[in-house]
């Protein structure tokens, strides 16, 4: 696999190409465990599987990216072209780090990528104006020009942001449709586009502005496949379950032209074909990347024998019979972490027989999550010894249960939360007595998380959690207000890496602490959020949908009338998935007078006052609009000018004068 191949170009012969191996399955059989096991052979770690070449390792976990930075991950169809290219960028770059020159080469070698991933707003600002002309009789643009743009956003994700389709006002359908079309652009189009005359468009450059997700994912694999041209290089991407078919859909582009010297090992809960048919993940995976150069596996669930040397394993697991050890096989369905937790149970001193009662379906992501239940339960009851190891497990568990950020580069907020002077420390020999616990992401497996988090919105159960709520809430006030320190007004605050996360972390921490303060701030910031930075006002009311289904009838009917919400059913290639309730990123017209009357119980944490007051008539404005009244939108609008010297507000009301001028 590593032997090393002279010069080549992408895509020129089979032997020129990646291996990709998938690791699929169930949650809880050990994928992740399974990767990170990959990455320590890979680096040399493991001295009995020595590795005949130096080699390189670059992970992402997309879940800590989604935490890292969630406002790029609140769309429904997934993350954008750009967003996921720049965790890979990042990933492969952070592993050569520790080579100065091979870190220079590969930054050098993402630079096309990054100049064409800087071009992508600059065109996708133009292609509302270029389709708003091709509605006019008298323009050179033709509805080909029209289709071709439209796919050309719809292929790199840029209708999440509301433009050009917001501009618009696209139905659904039809940016269905516009994903579908084909076509090239028209001279006219293509300089209005790119500002060059058409003599003067690269070829690379009309790719950017027709098909960027091919153009930018071959730009992607050019620069990785440099990246590795002095060393081999493995590409760890794991729960990839968390950024949907679409992402994979260019990751797997990616994949095919990062040449020989680079592999990609890819942990998801991906359905089989066998569960899911022939549009299945897996299935994608082997039409796009081959079988010759695919891989597979899935981890293999504990048979009787293997789960009676993991419970010998454990110093706490009374001895067992045959009977006992079939019964928690057929329980566990074998998975390993299904019988961790009933080892953990067991220890705890609960029989067999309790630990392993059957639950109502019986599928192994419910037999996974009445186990933690059933955990949370026992461990309430328990008192230990002042000397017992195990004393403080539970709060720390649920510590790690209510954490919004990524854990991995913060132990000040590890530390508020457990009321801790050592939360690595701490951390560590928790992860030591619970395979649940993530020793590399710092954080609990997936499904434990939900099934936790679902528990703790139990009123008692809730009330538990406040203190470590409140501390949290302390840490991140005080984080908050250095950032408005340094940064006074709302387009520096947006502006600011760290500011959307923390006041994000802030609002999840305040609604544990009751709904009712929860829903106050969003109330308070949500309008200025909706029209200065939409991504976070999504992600926002994202964070505020998890608790919706504990509010009384007062506090669901606010959120009601601050934003509208309807049903649709969500799916892919025509597999269709149980409905669930979406909240829509649309303030109403009553929610708004709702928010202008509302106590600024959140006025200090973003922008200003008249920021604020800004906001709520551009909502007004769009609202107005949405009715055809263009002469009090537009009153609306200069009433905002005159309020806020914020670009980003003026940014939206430009926007929302440019839909009126195109109507």
């Amino acid at each position: 696999m590593w032997r090393r191949q002279g010069p080549s170009s992408p895509g020129t012969a089979g032997a020129d190409r990646s291996r990709v191996v998938l690791v699929h399955g169930l949650g809880g059989a050990g994928k992740s465990r399974l990767l990170r096991q990959f990455r320590d052979m890979a680096l040399g770690r493991v001295p009995e599987r020595p590795v005949p070449a130096r080699v390189r390792a670059a992970w992402l976990d997309w879940v800590d990216e989604q935490r890292d930075d969630p406002t790029k991950y609140a769309e429904l169809a997934g993350p954008s072209l750009v967003t996921v290219l720049d965790a890979v960028q990042k990933a492969v770059i952070a592993a050569l780090s520790e080579d100065d020159r091979a870190a220079a080469r590969a930054v050098h070698a993402f630079g096309g990528y990054r100049h064409g991933a800087a071009r992508m707003p600059q065109y996708a600002a133009r292609f509302a104006d270029v389709i708003s002309q091709g509605k006019h009789a008298a323009s050179a643009l033709t509805a080909e020009d029209v289709a071709v743009l439209l796919r050309s956003a719809v292929s790199a994700g840029l209708m999440a942001t509301g433009h050009p389709a917001g501009a618009l006002g696209l139905t659904p359908d039809q940016v269905t449709a516009a994903g579908q079309a084909g076509g090239h652009l028209s001279a006219a189009a293509a300089r209005a586009v790119t500002g060059r005359r058409p003599g003067e468009i690269p070829v690379q450059e009309y790719d950017l502005a027709t098909d960027p997700a091919r153009e930018l994912t071959r730009r992607v694999a050019a620069a990785v496949r440099t990246a590795a041209g002095h060393a081999p290089l493995v590409i760890f991407l794991d729960t990839g379950e968390v950024i949907g078919d679409r992402a994979w859909g260019w990751l797997r582009r990616v994949m095919r032209d990062t040449g020989p010297d680079v592999a990609w090992v890819v942990g998801a809960r991906f359905e089989s074909e066998a569960e899911a048919g022939a549009d299945s993940p897996v299935a994608q995976f082997v039409r796009d990347i081959g079988d010759q150069h695919l891989i597979m596996m899935s981890p293999g669930r504990f048979d009787d024998e293997m789960i009676r040397a993991y419970l010998n394993g454990r110093a706490g697991v009374p001895g067992c019979t045959d009977e006992q050890i079939d019964m928690i096989a057929r329980f566990t369905r074998g998975l390993p972490l299904a019988v961790s937790f009933t080892a953990t149970l067991l220890e705890e001193g609960q029989p067999v027989a309790e630990a392993c009662r059957e639950v109502d379906d019986g599928h192994p992501s419910s037999v996974v999550s009445r186990l933690a239940r059933r955990y949370l339960i026992h461990a309430e009851k328990q008192v230990y010894d002042a000397g017992d190891p195990r004393r403080g497990d539970l709060e720390k568990i649920l510590g790690l249960a209510l954490a919004y950020a990524d854990l991995r580069g913060d132990p000040d907020l590890l530390a508020a939360m457990w009321d801790t002077q050592d939360p690595l420390g701490d951390f560590h020999d928790l992860g030591r007595r619970h395979d649940f616990v993530l020793p590399v992401s710092r954080r609990l497996h997936e499904d434990v998380l939900v099934t936790l988090r679902s528990d703790l919105l139990d009123p008692y159960r809730r009330a538990r959690v406040r203190e470590i709520s409140q501390r949290a809430l302390d840490l991140l006030a005080a984080r908050l207000e250095q950032i408005r320190r340094r940064c006074p007004d709302l387009d520096t605050q947006l502006a600011d890496d760290g500011f959307a996360s923390t006041m994000l972390s802030a609002l999840w921490h305040t609604f544990w602490l009751s709904n009712r303060a929860g829903l106050d701030l969003v109330l308070t910031i949500l309008p200025l959020l909706a029209a200065a930075d939409p991504p976070t006002a999504a992600a926002a009311v994202t964070v505020t949908d998890q608790f919706a289904g504990t509010f009384d009838p007062g506090e669901l009917a606010e959120l009601n009338l601050l934003t509208r919400s309807w049903r649709f059913l969500t799916g892919s290639r025509g597999r269709r998935r149980p409905s669930r309730p979406v909240r829509e990123l649309k303030i109403t017209a009553r929610g708004l007078d709702l928010a202008s009357r509302q106590a600024p119980a959140g006025a200090g944490l973003i922008g200003t006052a008249d920021d604020r007051r800004a906001a709520i008539s551009i909502l007004r404005a769009q609202l107005l609009t949405d009715e055809h009244d263009d002469s009090q939108a537009i009153t609306s609008l200069r009433a905002a000018a005159a309020l806020s010297p914020s670009q980003a507000l003026r940014t939206a009301i430009g926007d929302q004068a440019h839909a009126i001028a195109s109507r």
